[in-house]
């Protein structure tokens, strides 16, 4: 999981299927479903059987802390479970 301080953050699902969590709320996704995620709410991906594809907006705040792993343009999910912390 991981937050930002300032940038919020807008996910597009572009296939498969899965779940995210934003902070204590988990919701399905699948493909075209848009997620806005306010800076403050920390957020995570499950990838389904089938495996998850999304692309992440946001604008690039210098110094603005979380955790991101992964690099801007087309991601996929890896199936991290969700809850597990």
């Amino acid at each position: 999981m991981h937050r930002h301080k300032r940038a919020e953050e807008v996910y597009v699902i572009l296939g498969g299927t899965g779940r995210v969590k934003l902070d204590d709320e988990i919701l399905d996704v699948r493909p075209l479903d848009a997620v806005l995620v306010a800076p403050e709410v920390a957020r995570a991906f499950e990838a389904g059987p089938g495996g998850l594809e999304f692309i992440a907006f946001g604008a690039h705040r210098d110094a603005d802390g979380g955790s991101q792993s992964k690099t801007a343009g087309s991601t996929e999910a890896r199936g991290e479970a969700i809850g597990a912390e």
